[in-house]
């Protein structure tokens, strides 16, 4: 599934990787882009979600840019990339105004 604007939901993120995974060979690269924004904003929509009784998770945002975005935790997308088979090989970080985004290459282990 996705949101008005192509975001994957959370739930998504491993089989997408897991597709992308199966369509690299064996030690290929795959470069991957996650956007974040400030963990207070995130924080906020939570709360008020969660108040209003909405199914959401932590990260789930429908007021920036007027549609569905998801935000997963770092933590959370190098779980999803190590149990789709890769590995990270390099990473960084650029900031935006307002937002960055977390650049990770990583290669597939078989």
């Amino acid at each position: 599934m996705r949101g008005r604007h192509g975001e994957r939901f959370p739930e998504d993120w491993p089989q997408v990787l897991a597709n992308l995974r199966r369509a690299l060979r064996p030690g290929g690269h795959l470069y991957l882009t996650v956007e974040l924004i400030d963990e207070g904003e995130l924080e906020a929509v939570f709360v008020e979600a969660t108040a209003q009784e909405l199914p959401v998770v932590r990260g789930e945002h429908t007021r920036r840019g007027g549609g569905y975005h998801y935000y997963p935790p770092l933590d959370q997308v190098a779980a999803w990339v190590h149990d789709a088979g890769l590995q990270v090989i390099e990473d960084g970080y650029s900031q935006g105004d307002g937002y960055g985004y977390y650049h990770l290459l990583s290669r597939s282990l078989a």
